[in-house]
């Protein structure tokens, strides 16, 4: 899970990035990558069945249904955080 500090960094940098270019993009992305965050962590069953299933993805002897019950499992994970927050 990320860090507070890894948070603070990377708010810097998107304010760094959008004061460069005059965009507000880069703060836009910021927001809804830690806003989705939050989404799935503030749900502990959430949180484990994600961590699970980026596991398996990532495990060269799963086989190919874990592997693709992993990535289906990712991806509702990441859209019920995504239209929590109103995306």
């Amino acid at each position: 899970m990320p860090s507070l500090a890894a948070f603070d960094k990377e708010c810097h940098e998107a304010f760094d990035r959008a004061a460069e270019t005059g965009a507000i993009n880069p703060l836009r992305f910021f927001l809804i990558k830690w806003a989705t965050h939050v989404a799935i962590h503030r749900w502990p069953m959430r949180s484990a069945a994600l961590a699970e299933a980026e596991r398996v993805a990532g495990d060269p002897t799963a086989g190919e249904k874990a592997f693709q019950v992993s990535m289906e499992t990712s991806s509702r994970i990441l859209a019920e955080a995504q239209r929590e927050i109103g995306l």
